[in-house]
């Protein structure tokens, strides 16, 4: 009730110190955090009271706000360190927001193309948003990962041909999709023309699928039952 001019930070401080001492009202306290950040001058403070924030509902398990205000916080700092973009990326992880990880990750990979966290973070995520392959959405995330992987393809064949494995899979046992299945085994025997475990899976696999096609292709026979003598119609019962 006082007059705005009359309100010190340390006012929403001592707000804050008390309300976050009781479970469930982690939203109130973070609502004064906010006061207190609109009516500070200094960015320092401003971020002090973003991470308190992000402290807050994360404690809460409001992993969404928490999220945003870590977001938050690293913007107002202006440039996202390395260490910003793991420790909010694993965030978005480890809370199962796998989306916001997916978009997160592809940040991280374009400004820190040479470390391995992007990658892991990138497929960790797509394939927990799709573990079974029954929705097919993994397959973005993938394909994004192999483009950065093609850059060095001799370097990350193995991560190569394990996206593809999955993409087999999607192919063969989701979609039915065989011929798309085939153009992936293809790849493979690109991936490792020379003889090996990669290259005989892929050859296996192709000559199975191949087969299948050529069955499923085939004209259907005709039925045995009813049938008459050539040129005769079907016979009458």
């Amino acid at each position: 009730t006082a007059p705005q001019t009359q309100i010190q930070p340390t006012d929403y401080e001592l707000a804050v110190k008390v309300f976050s001492k009781f479970p469930g009202s982690e939203t109130t306290a973070v609502g004064y955090l906010e006061k207190a950040i609109a009516n500070d001058t200094s960015r320092v403070n401003k971020m002090n009271y973003m991470g308190q924030a992000a402290e807050l509902m994360g404690k809460a398990k409001m992993f969404d706000q928490e999220l945003k205000w870590m977001i938050q916080q690293a913007d107002l700092k202006g440039t996202w360190s390395e260490l910003d973009y793991y420790k909010i990326t694993n965030t978005a992880y480890s809370s199962k927001l796998y989306d916001q990880t997916i978009d997160l990750a592809k940040k991280y990979l374009a400004a820190f193309p040479d470390k391995p966290q992007p990658y892991s973070f990138l497929k960790r995520a797509a394939l927990a948003a799709d573990p079974d392959t029954t929705k097919g959405i993994a397959l973005a995330g993938l394909d994004y990962l192999d483009s950065m992987y093609m850059k060095d393809k001799e370097k990350n064949k193995k991560e190569i041909f394990r996206n593809l494995f999955f993409r087999l899979n999607y192919y063969v046992y989701k979609t039915k999709e065989l011929e798309k299945a085939l153009e992936v085994t293809d790849k493979m025997l690109a991936l490792y023309p020379e003889p090996g475990e990669e290259n005989k899976y892929a050859a296996d696999t192709k000559a199975i699928i191949t087969d299948a096609l050529n069955k499923r292709n085939q004209p259907a026979k005709p039925s045995k039952a009813g049938a008459g003598k050539a040129g005769e119609g079907p016979s009458k019962k």
